[in-house]
């Protein structure tokens, strides 16, 4: 029995390409289930130190629809500083209403919005709602912005 060099040759790369792809393969399952559980560790570590470390605000400020990217309510306190509120009950989303909220910013949140700072709300107390909007989306002209 005798092989041509060039069916030896053949031979010895296709045995070599496949021999490659198995290791390959069998690294990838080795390391997927440690893999997972790292993963997993790190998530529930980030949303542990974010949850804990964040501190409760109290701000004082006015909830004032925004109509960049959509639309959507924010607020700014007395001193101009704009947050991007979630949880916030609706029946509070109300353009021009002065509130106290008291909250914990989430740092490492993205919104679309990028306006400011995004703050979980924890409560909210309505100081003035003499010149508030309905509930809902509000007419916005040029003068309330």
């Amino acid at each position: 029995m005798c092989m041509s060099k060039g069916s030896i040759i053949r031979l010895l790369l296709l045995t070599a390409a496949l021999s490659g792809c198995s290791g390959e393969n069998a690294d990838k399952a080795a390391n997927t289930p440690e893999d997972k559980v790292i993963e997993q560790t790190l998530s529930n570590d980030m949303q542990k130190v974010s949850s804990d470390t964040a501190e409760l605000l109290v701000l004082k400020g006015q909830v004032l629809f925004q109509q960049m990217e959509g639309g959507f309510f924010g607020f700014i306190d007395e001193n101009g500083n704009k947050y991007t509120p979630i949880g916030m009950n609706k029946a509070d989303l109300r353009h021009g209403l002065v509130i106290q909220l008291s909250g914990k910013l989430l740092p490492n949140m993205l919104t679309t919005t990028q306006f400011g700072e995004v703050i979980k709300v924890e409560s909210v107390v309505i100081l003035d709602e003499s010149n508030a909007q309905e509930a809902g989306r509000p007419s916005v002209n040029d003068t309330d912005l």
